[in-house]
């Protein structure tokens, strides 16, 4: 897909709304209107320049959010997942689990395997 410099600078912005707005869910359709760039180019474009796609990066940045808190706060798993946009404690352990192989109870052995 052939990008200009501007959807080059709204696919930033896009990416930079995620990382400030990780905690709602934000869909397609209205970042595309935030960024003023189409839905079709801020999916495909986002997927080439960073090689990930919108909604792979939302869960990633919310991953590391999420592993950052339970390993260094004492807050229980129930408020991180509210804390990084899930509604409920279940969806979050099952999206922590798909993006770790391990549930958010283990994030200390997550951390302690990234040190070592």
């Amino acid at each position: 897909m052939k990008l200009r410099s501007q959807d080059l600078e709204a696919l930033e912005t896009a990416k930079q709304i995620i990382m400030k707005d990780y905690r709602w869910n934000i869909s397609i359709y209205t970042l595309s209107h935030r960024v003023c760039i189409n839905e079709r180019k801020l999916k495909e474009g986002f997927r080439q320049i960073y090689n990930i796609s919108v909604h792979a990066y939302l869960i990633q940045i919310r991953m590391e959010k999420a592993i950052e808190l339970l390993s260094f706060s004492d807050k229980p798993i129930e408020m991180v997942a509210k804390m990084v946009g899930y509604k409920n404690r279940s969806s979050f352990s099952r999206e922590f689990k798909k993006f770790y192989g391990k549930p958010p109870s283990l994030s200390e052995d997550i951390v302690n395997n990234k040190t070592a």
